[in-house]
């Protein structure tokens, strides 16, 4: 993807959380260089909020509940091809 590419669409992401993988289904919705989105995971669901994308990495907040507790997630990601990498970070948990 070229930098300003739309990452619209859905996305099935894979965190490695200390040698537990977690699948999320994420779904983006782009405008302009802003985006927002839903997150589905068997721990529960999210939403991503304050999306930036610049070039060919973004970020933005994965909020979510963790046993019945609200949580936020830092996103660092960059697209590469047709692939979104990076982390997911929070004080609490740590970087995955």
């Amino acid at each position: 993807m070229a930098p300003g590419a739309d990452i619209s669409g859905k996305w099935t992401l894979v965190a490695d959380a200390g040698g537990q993988l977690i699948d999320i289904s994420v779904e983006l919705k782009q405008s302009g260089s802003d985006f927002t989105g839903g997150a589905l995971s068997h721990l529960g669901n999210g939403k991503i909020d304050g999306g930036k994308l610049s070039g060919t990495s973004f970020t933005g907040v994965l909020r979510t509940d963790i046993q019945g507790h609200p949580v936020d997630f830092k996103m660092d990601r960059a697209i590469d091809g047709n692939k979104l990498t990076g982390t997911f970070s929070n004080a609490a948990f740590g970087v995955f």
